[in-house]
């Protein structure tokens, strides 16, 4: 299974998984990238796990600039959200690797299962 950054070509799939999924909520939907972006400007970094042609998982973040937490990475802002990508594992994985590209020091991933466990990891100088 890969972990891919959602490009225009995967939006319709994107959807298409969020539509069939009884766990999605309207953090999920593209639509909300787009009221995000354009209201506050945080950068979406929208995560899809892929095993051969077949979508396992999602994961939305949006880098968010503070002036009192700095750069952070954080699922859905503004929502209460239950993720969509299964394997905790995976999904810490492909944060922390976005996180490291976008000099970012914290992670924060809302509600990764159906008991609303959360993460938030912090990062290092030596990690990143």
């Amino acid at each position: 299974m890969d972990v891919v950054l959602l490009t225009h070509g995967l939006e319709e799939a994107w959807q298409q998984f969020v539509d069939d999924s009884p766990q999605a909520t309207l953090g999920h939907l593209l639509g909300w990238r787009s009221v995000v972006q354009k209201t506050y400007h945080h950068t979406p970094y929208y995560l899809m796990a892929i095993d051969g042609r077949a979508i396992k998982g999602l994961l939305p973040l949006f880098l968010i600039r503070s002036p009192f937490s700095g750069r952070i990475l954080a699922t859905a802002p503004y929502l209460p959200y239950r993720g969509l990508l299964p394997d905790k594992k995976r999904a810490v994985h492909a944060a922390r690797t976005v996180a490291s590209e976008r000099r970012v020091k914290s992670v924060a991933i809302r509600g990764l299962s159906r008991m609303a466990h959360s993460l938030f990891l912090v990062f290092t100088e030596s990690e990143q």
